[in-house]
């Protein structure tokens, strides 16, 4: 029970394509971040720390400063980010590698493994590219806004609160009217109503107790009346 835990459970993220070349800076960062838990009062056990240590390549551990412990997990950051971008090409050198170890070794099962794992991984990254480059196009959020006067001049607005005002009253003002069309935004109702119904008049009106007046927009009044009834 405690093996197949161990075992199942161990989460990857898989941002980094697996290589030695990238597992290695990896480790170091984690042991560099346990030697910064270790200076700050939270790890006790030396021993386990000196012994991950010394499978990374790194000496002498306890005698490192706390800034250059910093500084070289710094240097292990920048690694990281560099085989997350460019560890591909380690990943199949070194799913090659192994396939040619396999193949002077004559082991057809571990042959087979790695020839469907390379392909697996092309057919990914192909269906990868292929989605991304057919993707919608995201464009960036709106930085100028253009107006039309009255006399045909083209006004640029570049600040946020220009662009925001621009927007609001050409766009919102000129395209999505026709809810303000509407009688029940005409008048005095819609101050007593309110958009989000939360004043006495829309309770009482949700409730069939609302007294309608003899003006009041026939449509609109059925259509308030099946609400409430809904």
């Amino acid at each position: 029970m405690v093996n197949a835990e161990s075992t199942c459970r161990r989460i990857k993220s898989g941002r980094i394509p697996f290589s030695p070349e990238s597992s290695i800076w990896i480790r170091r960062g984690q042991v560099y971040r346990s030697l910064l838990r270790y200076h700050a009062k939270k790890i006790r056990n030396r021993g386990n720390l000196k012994r991950a240590a010394r499978r990374c390549g790194i000496k002498r551990p306890m005698q490192l400063s706390i800034h250059a412990i910093r500084d070289r997990l710094k240097l292990c950051k920048q690694k990281c980010k560099y085989f997350k971008r460019h560890g591909h090409k380690y990943r199949r050198r070194h799913l090659n590698s192994r396939l040619e170890a396999a193949r002077k070794r004559r082991d057809e099962e571990a042959e087979t493994q790695i020839l469907a794992i390379l392909q697996r991984e092309k057919d990914r990254a192909y269906w990868r590219r292929l989605n991304f480059s057919m993707a919608k196009q995201r464009g960036r959020s709106v930085q100028i806004v253009q107006t039309v006067q009255e006399d045909r001049q083209i006004i640029d607005h570049s600040t946020q609160d220009e662009v925001e005002n621009a927007i609001w009253s050409e766009i919102h003002g000129n395209r999505f009217y026709l809810a303000e069309q509407a009688p029940i935004c005409q008048g005095w109702l819609r101050g007593e109503f309110g958009y989000m119904a939360f004043s006495p008049t829309a309770k009482r009106i949700l409730d069939g107790t609302y007294d309608y007046s003899a003006c009041f927009d026939t449509p609109t009044q059925e259509l308030l009346e099946e609400c409430a009834r809904i």
